[in-house]
């Protein structure tokens, strides 16, 4: 077929969906019995409900949560912000939050910041605008119309990986400086002399900003007659690449080095298994730690020093204060301080 100026008329698309009204038609019985059925409403009998709910399923129903979340107010969802998906301790961290807010019947939607907090503050202002019950979101420091935001929403907000006097809600973390500060004096006590820092500088990554504070910290105590090492990843992506790039830059720049620091276990993995293929011994030449505790740390070979953090507990304690908090049943907000483990192994 053609228009009157003879182009090809398209073809609409049919788009109708499936509607209460269809289950009602194919089960036999009124809209407000489905309706009541698929709530679970006490008047309605056992052999019925199974009658519904098996058309449902027959004809592939899917109720309209919309709908339902503007008579009642309430979205059923959870907004989660991440720096990254790609690091495993983040997903534990998800996947533990969704194990205790799923079975409530909540569901996350996910945005990634990709370590900008400019791109923080964008999907905020978005996922916002879809109304979520809550908000669940890694790190402790926004910008300032992000900050406004959250605590505009007038919904429960729990920061995490983090710790700071003035969180915007609830608070699920530890003191990264405090860790690091912790890692390099046992470092030192270890008998090496000549540490560097290894990390990101910039702003979207305040974890390692706050990590590479706590080893200044510590270097300044220990030698305050000397400038901490520090060697900037400048914007890398937390790949094993970039570990094996870093730790040669890192040796180039101090070659007095014994053992060198990185902010996170992806990069310090990536050094190790980097220095293997150079002939490099380890800790002999050059001693690496990480950061995290990730699966990767003890898999490789020597096993990596590191501070454990227990990510999938702070999803789950996350979650925990999320859901009281959605359900009122607790008003106000909570500080948990999950603390860190300082856990030295095979590469120092």
């Amino acid at each position: 077929m053609t228009t009157p100026d003879g182009a090809p008329r398209r073809r609409r698309i049919s788009t109708k969906r499936v509607t209460l009204a269809d289950v009602a038609r194919a089960a036999d019985v009124s809209a407000q019995t489905v309706s009541r059925a698929m709530r679970n409403h006490p008047d309605i009998s056992d052999e019925t409900r199974r009658h519904v709910q098996e058309t449902v399923r027959r004809i592939g129903y899917v109720p309209n949560l919309m709908a339902s979340n503007l008579a009642s107010n309430v979205s059923r969802l959870v907004a989660t912000i991440v720096p990254s998906i790609s690091t495993s301790v983040f997903a534990d961290t998800v996947s533990a939050a969704s194990r205790v807010l799923e079975p409530a019947g909540y569901q996350m939607i996910l945005g990634v910041t990709e370590y900008s907090s400019v791109h923080e503050e964008h999907l905020i202002e978005k996922l916002l605008g879809r109304r979520p019950d809550g908000i669940l979101m890694v790190g402790t420091k926004h910008t300032a119309a992000a900050s406004r935001m959250l605590r505009a929403a007038g919904v429960p907000v729990v920061e995490t990986w983090g710790w700071t006097k003035r969180p915007v809600g609830s608070l699920v973390g530890y003191a990264n400086d405090d860790a690091m500060h912790a890692l390099a004096q046992e470092v030192l006590s270890a008998g090496y002399r000549n540490p560097v820092f290894i990390g990101s500088a910039s702003d979207g990554d305040e974890r390692a900003r706050a990590r590479h504070a706590g080893f200044t910290r510590a270097m300044r105590e220990a030698f305050p007659e000397r400038e901490p090492r520090f060697v900037d990843t400048e914007g890398r992506s937390l790949t094993l690449q970039s570990g094996d790039e870093m730790l040669t830059r890192a040796r180039e720049r101090h070659p007095d080095a014994d053992v060198a620091m990185f902010a996170t276990d992806i990069l310090a993995c990536g050094a190790v298994l980097g220095a293997a293929r150079r002939g490099l011994r380890i800790p002999e030449d050059i001693a690496i730690t990480g950061f995290g505790d990730f699966e990767l740390a003890t898999a490789m070979d020597p096993a990596l020093s590191t501070v454990t953090i227990r990510s999938d507990r702070i999803g789950t304690e996350s979650a925990e204060i999320l859901l009281a908090q959605m359900r009122s049943e607790t008003t106000g907000t909570q500080k948990v301080d999950l603390g860190y483990e300082v856990v030295l192994r095979g590469t120092t």
